[in-house]
């Protein structure tokens, strides 16, 4: 036993001898190195240097709150302008005429406007007539204007109702109630030097005037006396005019109504109808219209 304790006092000697005579480590090095640098222990703490859980402390109270920077980022960024103090209007208005506009009771109220103004619109169009039926309407109240066309044939009659018609009978041009069935109411208009002359279709013979200033029809060559210019009056019908040395004369009905006659000034209206009108030899038919009888 005595033994055995001197071997392990032995060994405990030569373990600290050991300890003692080692070389001192990097890691001893590096302290020893720093305590002569600050003059402290390394395991010694500065007065003045705060504690780590100080610093983490401070550290999270600098950090901000995620929750807070997200309520920054959806919140409206206030308008510090100049602009903004002097009073800009409030934004509310806009959106209080979106909300106006949308209002279910707006929309129906203008939507029943809408259907209101389409039915009196078509109620209106309905009413209105068919375009055609205004055109035959028309052409039902006025006949197609009648005028002296070079080159055609016509009727002349007078713009009283019943019409009276222009015929050469018995060498003699007259007024008549109804033409006679062997004719002498349609005259050929021919045009020359810019002046109107009326070949009767029967005869052959022009009309002219006489020196009495009488209307007739004698010669088949058209003269100075056979020749006429026509002008339209102002409610219808044309007149027509012959030269008398300088001046114009009209051409008028005679105070008892059976031929025409020179007197100074405007003469009498006269229709002068296109013979393509004549639906045989004793009627009339004007487009859309009934045919009119001429005896």
């Amino acid at each position: 036993m005595t033994n055995e304790k001197d071997n392990s006092d032995s060994d405990w000697e030569h373990l600290q001898n050991m300890s003692e005579e080692a070389p001192p480590t990097e890691k001893d090095a590096a302290i020893k190195n720093e305590i002569h640098a600050s003059g402290n222990k390394p395991d010694e703490k500065k007065e003045d240097e705060p504690s780590k859980e100080k610093n983490s402390k401070v550290e999270e109270d600098k950090t901000p709150s995620t929750d807070h920077v997200k309520a920054d980022k959806d919140s409206t960024p206030q308008n510090t302008s100049a602009k903004a103090e002097k009073g800009d209007p409030p934004q509310d208005k806009p959106i209080e005429k979106e909300h106006k506009c949308m209002c279910p009771h707006n929309s129906s109220v203008k939507g029943e406007d809408n259907k209101s103004s389409h039915d009196h619109h078509n109620k209106k169009e309905e009413s209105k007539p068919p375009q055609d039926d205004l055109v035959k309407a028309k052409q039902l109240a006025n006949p197609p204007e009648n005028h002296p066309i070079p080159g055609k044939s016509c009727i002349i009659a007078t713009r009283t109702k019943p019409p009276r018609f222009y015929v050469l009978k018995n060498g003699q041009p007259e007024f008549l109630a109804k033409p006679i069935l062997s004719g002498g109411h349609i005259w050929n208009t021919e045009e020359k030097d810019g002046w109107l002359s009326f070949r009767n279709e029967t005869s052959g013979t022009c009309l002219g005037h006489n020196e009495e200033g009488k209307v007739e029809a004698t010669q088949k060559q058209s003269n100075q006396q056979e020749r006429f210019t026509a002008r339209r009056k102002e409610n219808g019908g044309y007149m027509l005019f012959v030269l008398q040395e300088t001046a114009l004369l009209g051409v008028a009905i005679s105070e008892d109504g059976q031929s025409l006659v020179l007197q100074k000034g405007e003469g009498e209206a006269l229709d002068f109808i296109d013979s393509k009108y004549l639906d045989g030899p004793m009627s009339l038919k004007y487009p859309n219209m009934p045919a009119q009888k001429l005896r």
